[in-house]
């Protein structure tokens, strides 16, 4: 599961730690497969280097 990737450590908001519960639910039913909590933030990350004008936006708010 981690082969091939760094631990890189990074700070989140006390919200965003208590709704991962719930994502890691919703992306689970989504592609009907279960994903492992170190799957969605690197999927996270390549999505905000796939859409930068989207991570800014984010950013802005």
């Amino acid at each position: 599961m981690n082969e091939g990737r760094e631990q890189v450590p990074y700070f989140l908001r006390e919200e965003l730690i208590n709704a991962e519960d719930e994502l890691q639910d919703t992306l689970e039913t989504l592609p009907g497969e279960d994903v492992y909590k170190s799957d969605y933030p690197e999927a996270a990350m390549v999505v905000a280097q796939c859409k930068p004008e989207l991570t800014a936006e984010v950013l802005r708010e």
